[in-house]
């Protein structure tokens, strides 16, 4: 629990024991009265996948996929790039991870 000079607690519940004040703050958020923002792509507190893309929103984060694949963010699988694709009789089409060659 954090001391607080006020009972108060911007993301959280402010606890007043004995004269002390002190806050639970909810998820996603740190500090003397809940009012900073945990930046979870930087502390690598996240969920998502190796191939996407971690942003930093205010009590938590998102998670969306990398150019090349697909999903929820938090899995993300490669896009076969070369499904339906026609290099003509003489052509190859390669597909590698978030690339088509």
């Amino acid at each position: 629990m954090t001391r607080l000079t006020q009972c108060e607690a911007s993301h959280g519940v402010p606890l007043c024991l004995d004269g002390a004040c002190s806050a639970l703050c909810d998820s996603g958020y740190t500090g003397d009265g809940c009012d900073l923002d945990i930046d979870e792509c930087a502390d690598a507190s996240h969920d998502c996948d190796a191939n996407a893309l971690c942003t930093n929103i205010p009590g938590g984060w998102d998670c969306s996929c990398n150019f090349g694949w697909e999903g929820d963010g938090t899995s993300c699988t490669d896009i076969d790039e070369c499904v339906g694709v026609d290099c003509g009789p003489d052509g190859t089409c390669s597909d590698a991870e978030g690339e088509t060659t």
